[in-house]
């Protein structure tokens, strides 16, 4: 087929079009080789300067935290001496104080007992994440059967009912998840002590395929869905001490824990009609 020519040795190029003071079809800024080696140099200057503010803010965390240990240690220190003191005190005067004396004495020795009981909370929480992983086939099943044997050597005469479902094999760490187990089931009994017969639950739910989610689930006091966010801060308190012994440290270790693992912990409940704790498990953890 022939192509008919006009005579013109080249084709007839197109007008440019002008649009804000630029001609389309001139080459752009994002076709121009010298624009993307300059826009490519600026990434990479942006990217280096948020690395640095990383690293300066990961060094400020770092120091921060060691100043912290070391300040918990030092006031850890001086606590024993003060529980020295106080004991030697009471030995001491125990003939020479009268009523109130003994009593203002007591909760002396009470307070800073309390303080040494926190201090050895945080400086043990704040370790958690120094643990190292060692992660292998965990079957949930063995593992929550035994810290459910070793509570019912402590509960004596109380009437408790446990539900024990099946639950999956995951990978994880045996003794960090021992512990996710013990503060959940703990917890769990703790506040349910209300009740006159306990039951306790720990079953899975949700889709496997999506990673196993575990729940423990109680009768107990419960708590207001408004105040749930509070329950995995450390040293945070739905309730007032001398109702829930304890400085409030468990389930903020059960979030950090699971965290390590990639899952993470959530909670639903209701005043006096009990709580569920939920723990999810990435799939990619899973095993069978």
């Amino acid at each position: 087929m022939a192509i008919e020519n006009s005579g013109s040795p080249h084709p007839p190029t197109p007008r440019a079009l002008r649009s804000g003071g630029r001609r389309i079809g001139d080459a752009s800024p994002g076709r121009d080789p010298g624009a993307w080696a300059e826009a490519a140099l600026r990434a990479a200057e942006a990217e280096a300067l948020q690395a640095g503010r990383i690293a300066q803010l990961e060094a400020a965390n770092q120091e921060l935290r060691e100043v912290a240990a070391a300040v918990a240690h030092e006031l850890r220190a001086s606590v024993r001496r003060q529980e020295r003191f106080l004991g030697l005190l009471a030995f001491r005067a125990v003939s020479r104080l009268d009523p109130e004396g003994h009593r203002l004495l007591a909760r002396a020795r009470a307070a800073s007992q309390w303080t040494a009981t926190c201090l050895d909370s945080a400086l043990w929480f704040d370790q958690q994440d120094n643990l190292p992983l060692t992660l292998r086939p965990v079957d949930l099943n063995q593992l929550v059967a035994e810290v459910v044997d070793d509570f019912r050597l402590e509960l004596k005469e109380r009437r408790v009912t446990w539900v024990l479902d099946e639950l999956p094999i995951i990978h994880g760490d045996p003794g960090l998840l021992r512990s996710v187990f013990q503060n959940l089931l703990g917890n769990a009994l703790k506040f349910s002590g209300c009740r006159a017969d306990t039951r306790i639950q720990v079953g899975c739910a949700g889709d496997p395929a999506a990673g196993p989610v575990v729940f423990v689930r109680d009768n107990g006091k419960g708590f207001d869905p408004a105040q749930g966010a509070r329950l995995f801060r450390p040293f945070q308190r739905l309730h007032r001490r001398d109702e829930r012994p304890g400085p409030g440290i468990g389930l903020a270790t059960v979030k950090r824990i699971i965290g390590r693992h990639g899952g993470r912990v959530w909670a639903e409940g209701s005043p006096d009609q009990g709580a569920t704790f939920f723990i999810s498990f990435p799939a990619a953890r899973s095993a069978t």
